[in-house]
């Protein structure tokens, strides 16, 4: 039995009259290229008619692409992929490449220190022509990894020379503080793992206070050690369970695994969230909706978040918007979050 044989641009742009330049226009979707509606479509006609596949070695070499964007996440992450927040936003970033033909490589690397970091060898052979970084990451790694010439957007705070998306957290923050004053708390705890992450409540306390007539709202920094994030929220737990009723504080804020590493621990004793202790998560994940007692949570909308940074990534590499342009975009994005109320969150004890 004679194999089929398999098409190429030659024969796509042969059966529509027009130049393999042409061709390869319409299969990298250029939308800023000069050729007519008309001829885009009849190309794209045929294309789809015949099922027409490109060749990724044959693109890649003919463009000097390879159509492949790399997501790295840095190792320093409690569960790695595995954590909910992550594993969603790599769902909505490989849901943009597989939209727009384009293959994710996902790897994990150390890159919270410089001392600890090792430059990847997919990236030092340029083996992707963007990448998505987030995570804990020095801002030196940055720069080395700046130098490969890669172009890349980080999730997260960093420095305005960065392609950069994030939220306006600081007025998330007063929106968490604004909501729990509602309810009579006035001494709160916020968990952190990062410096920049506690300037950043520090920042809303003082935007919050400035607002009250009456400063009687106080703020609990906490440290957290350890690379375990279940366990250093079941840490700071128990050191709350054992203070006298008159100094907890009434209200505890961290990520959504020292949410639940709290919420267990005080869920082992006869003590109840929320009558005595209500508590916030940063960020909405799975595990905030399908724990024993569903979590209130900010709704970061990882999915949404991964999708638009690798829409503008790929549109930048594919010309269809400029520096200046894919930085606008991002500035778009910074604004406050809305909380999801669920069941961990109600008025404060009043004590005697």
């Amino acid at each position: 039995m004679m194999l089929e044989k398999k098409l190429t641009i030659k024969d796509i742009a042969a059966m529509a009259g027009v130049a393999k330049s042409t061709v390869s226009v319409v299969i990298n979707n250029n939308l800023k290229s000069r050729i007519s509606q008309k001829t885009f479509e009849k190309v794209r006609q045929i294309i789809e008619k015949y099922n027409y596949i490109p060749q990724d070695s044959a693109r890649a070499l003919s463009t000097r692409r390879t159509y492949q964007i790399g997501f790295l996440v840095s190792s320093k992450v409690t569960l790695g992929l595995s954590n909910s927040y992550f594993s969603t936003l790599e769902s909505g970033i490989g849901e943009a490449c597989k939209n727009q033909g384009y293959q994710m490589l996902v790897s994990t690397y150390d890159l919270s220190t410089i001392k600890g970091f090792v430059m990847p060898e997919k990236l030092r052979r340029r083996s992707v022509d963007g990448i998505v970084i987030t995570g804990a990451v020095d801002n030196a790694v940055l720069k080395l990894i700046a130098q490969l010439n890669i172009p890349y957007i980080v999730c997260g705070i960093f420095g305005d020379n960065t392609l950069c998306f994030q939220q306006d957290m600081v007025a998330t923050y007063v929106r968490i503080m604004e909501y729990l004053y509602g309810l009579n708390h006035r001494r709160v705890c916020f968990s952190y793992y990062y410096e920049i992450l506690k300037e950043t409540y520090l920042a809303a306390l003082e935007k919050f206070n400035d607002s009250l007539t009456a400063k009687d709202f106080s703020l609990d920094c906490q440290l957290a050690r350890g690379d375990n994030e279940f366990e250093n929220g079941r840490d700071i737990a128990m050191k709350w369970l054992k203070l006298p009723a008159g100094e907890r504080f009434t209200a505890f804020c961290g990520n959504d695994q020292a949410c639940c590493g709290f919420l267990a621990a005080v869920n082992r004793t006869s003590r109840k969230c929320p009558r005595e202790i209500s508590i916030i998560s940063g960020c909405n994940t799975a595990l905030c909706e399908w724990s024993p007692l569903p979590i209130t949570a900010v709704n970061q909308k990882s999915y949404e978040s991964g999708y638009i940074v690798a829409d503008l990534l790929i549109s930048l590499l594919e010309n269809r918007k400029s520096i200046s342009e894919v930085k606008d975009a991002l500035r778009q994005q910074y604004k406050p979050l809305d909380l999801i109320i669920r069941n961990t969150t109600g008025k404060a004890p009043v004590f005697k």
